[in-house]
């Protein structure tokens, strides 16, 4: 459900940094705008942020899993970062050990998407398998 490995072990976001960001008026706004995919400048434009204060709000979103962040490589010009949501909807419940259970309810990932998690799954198994020889060849 998440890709960011600064989430807990089991690969959901923290209740935390989801409580935290939605807490957050600012950070509520620019959840609602990242509707469509936005660079910080369109963002600036539109809530009169401060720089320093947009890049926080979206590091916080960023790290509760509920904004992606990707460059789009741009031929004719320099290329962009852009921001958008990654959530559909989130449920917080208590489950019968009285524990705080959270749910994140993403987007259907596009086909170009899901190639392109499969290609960097793939380069970092390879760097892996890499590292993995290189460490046995110093070894033997």
């Amino acid at each position: 459900m998440t890709r960011d490995p600064g989430d807990d072990a089991d690969g959901e976001p923290s209740l935390e940094a989801v409580l935290a960001s939605l807490e957050d008026r600012d950070s509520r706004r620019l959840l609602a705008l990242l509707d469509s995919p936005k660079s910080a400048a369109d963002l600036r434009a539109e809530t009169e942020l401060p720089r320093s204060t947009l890049y926080r709000k979206l590091d916080g979103l960023r790290e509760a899993d509920l904004v992606r962040e990707y460059t789009e490589i741009r031929r004719d010009g320099p290329n962009a970062t852009l921001y958008e949501r990654d959530v559909t909807g989130i449920t917080i419940e208590i489950d019968d050990d009285d524990e705080f259970e959270l749910e994140v309810r993403r987007p259907p990932a596009e086909a170009t998407d899901r190639m392109a998690a499969f290609w960097a799954g793939m380069k970092s198994e390879s760097n892996r398998d890499r590292s993995t020889d290189e460490d046995r060849s110093r070894e033997g």
